[in-house]
């Protein structure tokens, strides 16, 4: 039962995780301003309400205080302006202070650490997966597009075979 659930679970988050729009360029009349983009993201183990947001300026995996962005609201969200497109986004949970929406009548008891590559919309376990996939391939040089597009289809393969697999077990049950 566990498995079907978490298999079912699985395959709905990446239906979630596809989802989002494109950041687009905000204007700005001042000239020694910093250029910035818009982002809009949500953090997803369940709806991730006041999750940590960083944006990893150093590429060293911690949400310092320099990279903070904000806490999501209560739909896991976030959005607000990025100074850079190409480093990752960071969603720290707090424990005493995070709820996540598969159990909203309690703060979370653990803290967890997701990753999202620069261009994400939705940070979630499979963009933590994706992300580590391609820091990994890249050993110590930097993660490429090349590399985070392959890191994006392998783990679209992995949820895929899972969801085929899941299909194919509740029509045998069936």
């Amino acid at each position: 039962m566990k498995r079907q659930l978490l298999a079912t679970s699985i395959c709905s988050a990446l239906l979630l995780a596809g989802c989002g729009g494109d950041s687009t360029p905000a204007s700005s009349d001042n000239a020694k301003a910093t250029p910035s983009v818009d982002f809009s993201i949500v953090a997803i183990d369940g709806y991730l309400q006041h999750a940590m947001v960083c944006q990893d300026q150093n590429n060293n995996q911690t949400c310092e205080n320099d990279e903070l962005l904000g806490y999501t609201d209560e739909k896991g969200q976030l959005s607000g302006k990025i100074t850079s497109t190409q480093s990752p986004f960071i969603v720290k949970t707090i424990v005493g202070k995070t709820i996540d929406s598969d159990l909203p009548e309690q703060t979370v008891e653990q803290s967890i650490t997701m990753m999202g590559l620069p261009d994400e919309k939705a940070i979630t376990p499979f963009t933590d997966l994706a992300y580590n996939l391609a820091k990994s391939a890249a050993g110590n040089g930097d993660v490429t597009d090349v590399l985070i597009s392959q890191a994006r289809q392998d783990v679209e393969e992995m949820m895929t075979s899972v969801c085929k697999e899941r299909a194919i077990k509740t029509m045998i049950l069936v």
